[in-house]
């Protein structure tokens, strides 16, 4: 199995893990040429205030870059948050619940 991180200290850390690591940045397009062929992707990419990107440069053009390098694989499962819904009261939230968000992070770009 692989892990792709932008860290060096993460690498050494999947690897203790039995994962494969590749250093790669979702952003960074030039980054993602090497991609290996999958059966499943699990992407969950999360944004980092202090990496200098905007959530526009993380969620949205990270994932087009992904999907324009990444071989087709047998299954992509994408891992967000439900934050769009707005839900706190413990209420079961699927897609058809109405969107309310309650943070600036879970309004759309």
């Amino acid at each position: 199995m692989f892990a792709v991180t932008r860290s060096d200290e993460r690498r050494a850390e999947l690897e203790s893990l039995g994962l494969v690591p590749l250093r790669a940045d979702v952003t960074r397009a030039e980054t993602l040429a090497s991609l290996p062929q999958c059966e499943t992707v699990l992407y969950a990419i999360g944004w980092d205030r202090r990496a200098g990107q905007s959530r526009q440069q993380v969620y949205v053009e990270g994932l087009e870059n992904v999907l324009q390098r990444l071989p087709p694989p047998a299954k992509l499962i994408f891992v967000s948050s439900t934050g769009v819904y707005g839900h706190a009261d413990g209420a079961w939230v699927d897609e058809t619940s109405p969107c309310r968000p309650r943070r600036e992070a879970s309004i759309a770009i």
